[in-house]
């Protein structure tokens, strides 16, 4: 008797699907990378760094990944976060925590001037430093932001 069997599921290769690698934009880094996708990714890179995780919000502004240069070199493993919402765009309805007055967030920290200090020249990095989610503004690009969604590795 032959039984049929269903398709097998298809394989999603998040990385492909969703990492923009913005490297060459970046003197002096191994790996900046943006997440272009609607939804979390869960990255483990257990080679390189054993029991270490990393969840990636959606739709993400240049981030300078945990896992470096590993993760450039696709040696870690993407996937899409289990329950994670999909978005699709950049607008969200999300509730996020009031800013407070001059620093943009108590949760938002602000390492720009040590990046200048070490020569670089970038407008703009921060790193979220609390488990909620933040929105996040920059005042020399009006209408831009972007949701920082728990803690974080450093953002450009």
């Amino acid at each position: 008797q032959n039984c049929s069997f269903p398709s097998a599921i298809p394989i999603v290769d998040h990385f492909a699907e969703c990492v923009e690698d913005n490297t060459a934009s970046y003197s002096g880094y191994d790996c900046v990378v943006k997440n272009k996708c609607g939804y979390t990714l869960h990255i483990e890179c257990p080679d390189d760094y054993p029991s270490t995780e990393w969840n990636w919000a959606g739709f993400s502004g240049d981030v300078l990944p945990p896992f470096s240069p590993e993760f450039c070199q696709q040696k870690c493993t993407t996937t899409m976060q289990e329950g994670s919402e999909i978005r699709t765009s950049t607008t969200t309805t999300t509730t996020t925590a009031v800013a407070s007055e001059g620093t943009g967030s108590d949760c938002v920290t602000d390492f720009t001037a040590t990046f200048q200090a070490a020569g670089y020249s970038y407008g703009c990095v921060v790193k979220n430093v609390c488990s909620n989610t933040e929105r996040v503004r920059c005042p020399s690009f009006p209408g831009y932001y972007w949701d920082f969604t728990g803690v974080s590795n450093y953002v450009l």
